[in-house]
């Protein structure tokens, strides 16, 4: 149980800095047995394009892409104690290409009712960069350790 915590205030974060929900896809959101877990932030098409205006073209290779979706799984890693596998996907592409289960993360209840983070009100490509860059550092300077994050809240402090 500690894990699916974990794994969903991750997906809070990515809900924060995004304003978009990502979910759990793949064998690990349909059975117990699972090599990683997949998480995909599926967004908007034109907020996908803003941010990445070079994906998806045949002769170039997309290192804000590729270097957000690692920087973000290994985040994921640290943060669940879990083999993340973190992609960020155009929404239009993720509908038509890939089928499955998808499970919501960071859904929390509140007062008996199901939140999530607001969307922001500017989406464009600077402003989402500088909230994921202002989650992941106020992640990183938090002064919590990996080993305290995957803790068990009733397991007694070392």
């Amino acid at each position: 149980m500690p894990a699916t915590l974990h794994l969903n205030a991750f997906g809070r974060e990515i809900a924060e800095a995004f304003g978009q929900t990502p979910y759990l896809v793949g064998s690990a959101a349909v059975g117990k047995e699972w090599r990683d877990v997949d998480v995909r932030l599926m967004l908007p098409d034109e907020q996908f394009d803003q941010l990445f205006p070079e994906h998806g073209k045949p002769d170039r290779t997309d290192g804000i892409w590729s270097l957000l979706c690692a920087s973000i799984a290994e985040l994921g890693r640290q943060r669940t104690g879990l083999p993340i596998d973190f992609q960020i996907q155009r929404r239009s592409d993720a509908n038509a290409q890939y089928g499955g289960v998808r499970h919501a993360l960071g859904l929390y209840l509140s007062r008996g009712h199901d939140t999530l983070p607001a969307a922001p009100a500017d989406l464009s490509a600077a402003a989402t960069l500088q909230r994921a860059h202002d989650a992941v550092g106020f992640i990183a300077t938090a002064g919590i350790s990996s080993d305290q994050l995957r803790r068990d809240p009733g397991e007694p402090q070392p």
